[in-house]
């Protein structure tokens, strides 16, 4: 007998109408249940959608985390879905966490992209590009870049290399990226020269006092050098001063001696005391002693 025929008794057969009628009820009721289930599903996104239009993003999101725990077809929407009301709200790291859960999730093709590009604007987001002021938050920055770049370029949404991604927005958004990132990179680099030129000039500077340091030593030592020369020039002629000094005191005196002995020569053979001068004292400032002709003769005699 063949096969088909022992199908088609036990089909016959009681027992056999009794399984295909429980196996029918099983079908209708999962076709059933899957039915209900997009029902409910398109319904709750319906109204996500009223309330996130609303701005009331807070009990949106509570409403989608009921669908969380549902195995639906697109398990990747209600994560996605948080994700937004996230990036509205402007929480962009919490934003970022969901938006990257649902990329676990595998969405199908041309769901993909969407997610992709508010996963790296929600990176992006988390900078102010305007307002870099220190050397790490640049840096930070340009790693933020370059990581919204790579999230763009997988699964060819944007081309990493080119212009020929799948998505417009994602490569357009790639283009905006790699522009940024060149300005910050040529700022860094512009800035990690002045750095550098900066330490050759403050080493130059050091180099520059230390020579100055050691040039002044040795024009201390100049001068200390030249004022000894000026403080022997100058004893020199002290000395030499002082000698002169001397001889014209010893003259003076050799003079007095000489006047003396004439004066009492003169008395001896009576001549008469007072000088060829007029007056007593001659036109001399001072009296027996004092310049002009007075009555020591015609010589002018200085006093010590």
């Amino acid at each position: 007998m063949k096969l088909t025929e022992r199908i088609k008794n036990w089909a016959r057969s009681k027992d056999g109408a009794d399984l295909l009628v429980t196996i029918s009820l099983i079908l209708m009721a999962v076709a059933l249940a899957g039915g209900l289930m997009l029902i409910v599903r398109f319904a709750l996104n319906e109204h996500f959608r009223s309330r996130y239009e609303k701005e009331a993003y807070e009990k949106a999101r509570s409403e989608e985390e009921a669908l969380l725990f549902l195995n639906t077809p697109e398990g990747y929407v209600p994560l996605y879905n948080m994700g937004n009301t996230y990036f509205k709200e402007g929480d962009y790291p919490k934003a970022a966490e969901y938006y990257e859960q649902a990329l676990a999730m595998h969405p199908k093709d041309g769901k993909e992209c969407p997610i992709r590009i508010n996963y790296a604007l929600s990176i992006l987001y988390q900078y102010d590009f305007e307002h870099l002021n220190t050397k790490e938050e640049k840096q930070a920055a340009i790693e933020a870049l370059k990581e919204a770049r790579r999230i763009l370029c997988e699964e060819g949404c944007a081309d990493p290399d080119g212009t020929d991604g799948h998505d417009p927005d994602a490569e357009k958004l790639k283009q905006e990226i790699d522009d940024l990132l060149k300005k910050l990179e040529d700022e860094d680099e512009s800035e990690s020269e002045s750095e550098s030129e900066s330490e050759s000039e403050s080493e130059s500077e050091s180099e520059s006092e230390t020579e100055s340091e050691t040039s002044g030593g040795s024009d201390e030592d100049n001068n200390d050098s030249s004022r000894q020369k000026k403080q022997r020039r100058s004893s020199s002629r002290e000395d030499e001063i002082k000698k002169q000094l001397q001889r014209d005191r010893e003259n003076v005196n050799e003079e007095r001696k000489q006047s003396t002995s004439d004066y009492q020569n003169r008395q001896s053979a009576g001549e008469p005391q007072s000088g060829s001068g007029e007056g007593e004292n001659g036109e001399g400032e001072g009296g027996e002693e004092g310049e002009g002709e007075g009555s020591s003769g015609t010589r002018n005699y200085k006093i010590w």
